[in-house]
């Protein structure tokens, strides 16, 4: 989890606010452990839960809470020690800034009180022994300490189950008492914590090797696996949560770099996994260890393997926002963006003062919208996350992982990539400190200005992008793993492709300037020559270099722009691909056609022209095709993605997977999406809108029509009407190929209107009107959807009415090549 942002245990020694609340929606994981106290605890056991979702300063004065109603816990001190101590996140940056190991010493005093503590109790046990045989005592002890609490019981109980499930002793040997057993688990943990902490700054750093206390982690890992072992053959209690902490321990042995490939996992890596496993067959509802085994996997080809658990996260710790969004670093990997999305959209909708990392929550949200084309809501949170992160930058907030600068930077990114120059333009610029932000501010002017062809301000934004690499290189340590010096450079190198994208080379000072808030005058699709493909493979090459970082490092990953470049001029017959225009259905009743306001268009369709099959054309296209394969392997089924290798098949004239990727595309980009895409790296317009069914307001904007209310400007989609929007695809295949694109329009749509309303809307196909889009023109034909039905109430949202349009639907011929001949059924009714 590379860009989680940490810094939650900083000054956690300064005590805890009296009367620290107990919290009943972290979910009831538990331990047992040995106090006559039962709020220490329930204290205990909600640090625990804290601990478990990286929450480390809750976590703490939870632990802090405890002692102050049994001073003599020893349990509670270790579990004071882990919130203090080094976590996988904290491991990434324990050398980078001096205040962040401020706490380890605080963690080797408490795991020494905790120790003294146990030994202690130790002596005075077997004093009281006074080397009598029997085991009574002992299990008065158990029955006095509370009894070992189910690791799933609510942990609040005098008395419950043991939490140990499977895994029971060996029937040829006596159980010994739960007393016995919980004691000698007590003294092996905190034994074994105790060997990862020392007395002071400078001993710790000592033990530094490529920035982690490598022999400290090694010996607690080493001692944490007998620890488990010893767990197993003994029978101790909540075995789970042993098993779960070693493979903690394994992990930080590589914080963050567990497969050496995608399919082999590194030595270490591969214990944690067995030990988690384990957890889980035992205790298949354990959050702490589905949360680890989650970022065990998610880098890895096995991904999938965590999806189901991850998931189970949304009902097992609901107040926690980062197991809530925890789903979503897995279904990155496999594909899942609309539970991706959904995933965020519940973390963010928590207290940001119980997230963890919630500028980490919102970038993740951005990311996954932006994959689905949400562009309204992306903007609404990215508004929300320069405001959060301005604050801290201007409190002079400094994290080293991943500094508020990181996520100051991401609004306008993700406004240059649903091409919204208008909101680009209106941007304030970032503080001067912030050097990043505002490196990614001059970025998105650029891109604005180049699509504007308004050469004379984009030479200028792009000199300030230029400018800002050199100041970038100066405070590379600052940023910690997080190379913003790289990626300045790497938008350098992109804003200046899409200046020879844009045709500035036949431009000179003085250009007139084009509309930059409607995007008009779009760059032509002329060929990109060899300096723009040599900016986009040397983009590529620094992003690959930068790692694995989580959202990825850009919203549009550089290979995108290095495919679309490359298919540019190369014409598959399948040209510009998404959203445009709308319908206004309105104005009928039953049985009418919806012809009075035809479709109103953002931006002109390409205009297909013969596919290329020129050697070179080729070349081109295979490559294309391998760049955008591996985008696909990292971070499957994005449309942009998508659209670009449906784009190469149908160019090399392999249509029946040309049609099914076509198929996969409407399938992802489809049912949310506001735009429509130009290439994979472009977006080519935003949706008109006529007045929807029920439950929408009509009128022409983006996000309107059916069944989609707001409220605090997030949207949560449940299923919803068609919402006005006009699914244009531009097949360049045949009558039947559109027509299956058709029946997978109209399908979607269907779903849609069981939530709402159905708003007009157009699918458009453009087809060739001969051989693979030879000579003989194209026929275009636009089918319209009708508006109707009514709006419901949905899923966090309010019901705003009924409406009814038009009950007909008709195709309108628009005319393209030899023939715009018209197909009209009437009557029908979806």
């Amino acid at each position: 989890m590379v860009t989680l942002l940490v810094g939650t245990t900083l000054a956690l020694a300064a005590g805890v606010a009296a009367g620290i609340p107990l919290r009943n929606d972290l979910g009831n994981m538990s331990m047992a452990i040995d106090t006559s106290s039962s709020l220490a605890r329930r204290y205990f056991n909600q640090g625990l839960r804290f601990t478990s979702t990286f929450k480390f300063d809750y976590a703490a004065e939870s632990q802090l809470a405890a002692l102050d109603e049994d001073p003599a816990c020893a349990m509670c001190e270790w579990g004071l020690a882990l919130a203090y101590g080094q976590n996988l996140n904290d491991a990434l940056v324990m050398s980078l800034e001096p205040w962040f190991l401020a706490n380890e010493p605080l963690a080797f005093q408490a795991v020494q009180r905790a120790k003294a503590l146990l030994l202690s109790a130790e002596s005075e046990a077997e004093r009281s022994r006074g080397g009598e045989e029997g085991g009574e005592e002992e299990e008065e002890e158990e029955e006095d300490a509370g009894a070992a609490t189910s690791a799933h019981g609510s942990g609040d109980e005098e008395d419950a189950p043991d939490s140990r499930r499977g895994g029971g002793e060996s029937s040829t040997r006596p159980s010994p008492s739960s007393s016995t057993a919980m004691r000698r688990r007590d003294l092996a943990l905190v034994s074994a914590l105790s060997l990862k902490f020392v007395a002071t700054l400078e001993e710790y750093e000592s033990h530094f090797v490529d920035g982690l206390p490598a022999s400290l982690n090694q010996a607690y890992a080493e001692a944490m696996a007998d620890a488990a072992a010893r767990s197993e053959e003994e029978g101790w209690p909540d075995h789970p949560i042993v098993l779960l902490l070693a493979a903690d321990a394994w992990m930080n042995i590589s914080p963050w770099d567990y497969w050496e490939t995608p399919s082999v996992m590194r030595p270490n890596a591969r214990k944690a996994r067995t030990l988690l496993e384990d957890a889980m067959l035992l205790d298949p509802d354990n959050p702490w260890a589905i949360h680890f085994y989650t970022h065990l996997m998610e880098v890895g080809a096995e991904a999938g393997a965590a999806v189901a658990p991850a998931q189970r996260l949304e009902y097992l710790v609901p107040g926690a926002p980062h197991l809530q969004h925890m789903q979503s670093h897995v279904e990155f990997r496999t594909g899942r963006w609309h539970d991706a999305s959904e995933a965020n959209l519940r973390a963010v909708a928590l207290p940001d003062s119980d997230a963890s990392y919630p500028d980490h929550n919102m970038d993740m949200l951005m990311w996954a919208l932006g994959v689905e084309g949400r562009r309204t809501e992306s903007g609404n949170i990215g508004r929300r996350l320069t405001a959060y992160s301005t604050a801290r930058v201007l409190a002079g907030v400094a994290a080293p992982l991943i500094p508020p600068e990181r996520f100051l930077a991401q609004e306008p990114l993700h406004l240059c990539a649903f091409a919204d120059w208008e909101g680009v333009l209106a941007l304030a610029p970032p503080p001067d400190r912030a050097e990043f932000p505002v490196a990614a501010y001059h970025f998105a002017r650029s891109f604005a200005f180049a699509n504007a062809k308004d050469w004379d301000s984009y030479r200028r934004e792009q000199g300030l992008i230029t400018a800002g690499v050199e100041i970038m290189e100066s405070r590379t340590e600052y940023y910690g793993v997080y190379n913003a010096a790289e990626l300045t450079r790497i938008l350098d190198l992109l804003s200046r492709a899409e200046g020879l994208r844009g045709g500035i080379h036949g431009t000179s000072a003085g250009t007139t300037p084009g509309d930059v808030a409607t995007g008009a005058t779009p760059p032509g699709a002329a060929a990109a020559g060899p300096e723009e493909l040599e900016l986009l493979r040397q983009a590529v090459e620094m992003q690959d270099a930068l790692g694995y970082d989580e959202p990825p490092q850009l919203p549009v990953p550089t290979r995108l722009f290095l495919a679309a470049a490359l298919l540019r001029g190369v014409d598959s017959g399948v040209g510009g691909v998404g959203i445009e225009g709308g319908v206004d259905g309105s104005g009928g009743g039953d049985g009418d056609t919806a012809t009075a306001t035809a479709p109103v268009s953002v931006a002109a369709p390409p205009t297909l022209t013969t596919p290329t099959t020129t050697a070179a054309a080729a070349v081109a296209v295979e490559e294309a095709e391998a760049v955008l394969l591996e985008v696909d392997a990292e971070y499957p089924g994005m449309g942009r993605t998508l659209l670009g290798l449906w784009r190469c098949r149908e160019a090399l004239g392999k249509h029946d997977e040309a049609l099914a990727l076509r198929e996969r595309f409407l399938a992802s980009w489809g049912p949310y999406s506001e735009v429509w895409l130009e290439d994979s790296a472009h977006v080519g317009g935003v949706l008109g809108g006529g007045d929807g069914g029920g439950g929408g307001s009509g009128g022409g904007g983006p996000v309107v029509g059916a069944g989609l209310d707001e409220e605090g400007g997030l949207h949560h989609h449940a299923p919803q009407g068609v919402d006005g929007k006009d699914y244009h695809v531009l097949a360049g295949l045949t009558v039947a190929a559109a027509a299956l694109s058709l029946s997978a329009f109209l399908l979607a749509a269907a779903r849609r209107r069981s939530g709402g309303g159905c708003g007009g809307g157009v699918f458009r196909a453009l087809l060739p009107r001969g051989p693979g889009g030879s000579g003989a023109g194209a026929e275009a034909v636009s089918i319209v959807v009708p508006g109707g039905g009514q709006g419901r109430r949905g899923r966090g949202r309010s019901d705003k009415g009924n409406g009814t349009g038009g009950h007909g639907y008709r195709a309108i011929g628009e005319g393209s090549g030899d023939d715009g001949s018209v197909v009209q059924i009437d009557g029908g009714i979806l």
